[in-house]
């Protein structure tokens, strides 16, 4: 199975210029959440979310007078972190908590591709040694592959969810908009 959250695909696409596939349609059956067990089998959704989970954020921005949240991930043990555009756009503060160590941060936007809906933003604080995702190749990636997306869906925070899905479609395109 492959792995990720659904800010790799478009992440991927950026760094290598390439597409990115899509879920075109109505999943197949009901996805149920599923918690994060270490000791699952290795390739399992529960097994992949163990490996992923402490590298893994929740952003909490201000906007105006409301407040806006979502997931990111780490991609650099110094801070940076990978999002979508969405949980940040606007924003006049940022707020990241490591979900694994429990421990908030306040965050600034490095970067965006509101096209992709992807951004960077970075830890204000001085840190080292978070853990990070790791970035698969997904050029051998093909229609009817098992993919996991991990994050907390509507803001929710707190433990994210693991949900299992298909690829569905490649070479496909996906813009977005403010």
């Amino acid at each position: 199975a492959a792995a990720g959250i659904g800010i790799g695909f478009s992440a991927a696409r950026l760094i290598s210029g390439g597409q990115i596939a899509h879920n075109a349609g109505e999943p197949e059956s009901p996805i149920a959440a599923t918690s994060p067990n270490p000791n699952a089998t290795p390739g399992s959704v529960a097994s992949i979310a163990a490996k992923v989970d402490p590298a893994l954020v929740d952003i909490t921005t201000t906007v105006g007078t409301s407040q806006a949240a979502g997931t990111g991930m780490i991609i650099s043990p110094t801070g940076e972190i990978l999002t979508n555009n969405h949980v940040i756009a606007q924003s006049t503060n940022i707020n990241v908590t490591v979900i694994s160590q429990s421990k908030q941060y306040s965050a600034h936007l490095v970067g965006a591709d509101v096209s992709q809906d992807v951004a960077v933003i970075q830890i204000d604080q001085s840190v080292s040694g978070l853990p990070t995702v790791k970035f698969a190749n997904s050029s051998s990636v093909q229609v009817g592959d098992t993919v996991v997306a991990l994050g907390n869906a509507l803001g929710q925070g707190g433990a994210p969810h693991a949900e299992s899905g298909h690829i569905t479609d490649l070479n496909q395109t996906i813009t977005a908009s403010e």
